[in-house]
Formats: structure tokens, C-alpha cells, sequence
């Protein structure tokens, strides 16, 4: 079981299904080697340099594979204008992740 942080879901994230679904994937299905940074905040510059809170819903770090950032999105999603509903309610396998990937080896 993989080691989360925090180890419970806050109540608000417990009213989002599509993160409290993946949380408890996440969790289950990977073994200790994994640590799960949960609703990990951080600050971040944007376009204009300013300095901005972000949040960033699971960084699950590795020895081996490195670092992997997932922001959960549940439902309806918006592409380039064009909206992509699915055909029934969003379940945790239809849930949407868009996944940033850090190689630890990269920064050596």
C-alpha cells in the first residue's frame, strides 16, 4: 500500500468523486515504495512572473521512477472550445487526468 500525504481525505475533497476515487486507487493498488503528496500547494510564477498559489491534486514521487504530477478532472471537459461529454456519468475509470512526468535520473 502506498504511504499518502496526508493519510485521510480532507471533507473537502471527499465531495469530489473523481479525487476521491483516484485517492483511494492510488493508495490500494501501489506498493510502499511510492509516497502520494495529496492536494500538495505550492507557490509557482506565471506568464507575467507574478508569484501565485497552485494546487496540485497528486505528486507521486518514486525512487525509481521519479516524480509524477496528476490533476483529476471528473465530468464534462472542455478541449479548444470543443466540449467532450461523456455518454454516461463520469465513473472512477472515466475519470480525466492530465499527467506531467519528471524523471528523477534527469536532474543527475
Amino acid at each position: 500500500m502506498a504511504r499518502m500525504i496526508p493519510a485521510t481525505l480532507s471533507l473537502k475533497t471527499e465531495s469530489r468523486g473523481a479525487e476521491e476515487n483516484l485517492f483511494h486507487a492510488l493508495r490500494d493498488s501501489l506498493d510502499n515504495s511510492y509516497t502520494i503528496f495529496h492536494s500538495f500547494d505550492l507557490l509557482a510564477r506565471n506568464l507575467q512572473r507574478s508569484i501565485i498559489d497552485v494546487e496540485i491534486d497528486f505528486l507521486i514521487f518514486s525512487h525509481k521512477q521519479g516524480l509524477l504530477s496528476l490533476e483529476v478532472k471528473g465530468g464534462i471537459i472542455k478541449h479548444d472550445g470543443a466540449i467532450q461529454a461523456p455518454s454516461t456519468p463520469p465513473s472512477p475509470a472515466r475519470s480525466f487526468c492530465c499527467i506531467y512526468c519528471i524523471k528523477i535520473s534527469e536532474f543527475k
